[in-house]
């Protein structure tokens, strides 16, 4: 069997929406990450603060790049412009 590569935190959120939207930053560049918590805190926000809130859980090889990310993001120094995004067509919409 397999071992099981341990996982490490690289931010942590109040709500369940911020912690999404940094989740998507990180899976857009390549990197797995698991929101640990985002079950119980969506079900109700007021257990954030006694689970220590939604944790962002990446593999740790990919811990300094998804770090740089979050870190990017808090900054605000992250642009609309800085992912290179092609026009998004799909067949329900032409």
């Amino acid at each position: 069997m397999a071992e099981r590569e341990a996982l490490v935190t690289v931010a942590t959120f109040d709500t369940v929406a911020e912690a999404s939207v940094v989740q998507a930053l990180i899976e857009g560049d390549g990197i797995p990450v698991h929101a640990s918590n985002s079950g119980l805190v969506g079900l109700d926000w007021s257990f954030s603060q006694a689970v220590g809130g939604v944790r962002l859980m990446v593999p740790g090889e990919h811990a300094d790049a998804a770090s740089a990310l979050v870190e990017a993001y808090r900054e605000g120094s992250l642009a609309a412009g800085d992912a290179e995004a092609g026009p998004v067509a799909t067949e329900a919409c032409p």
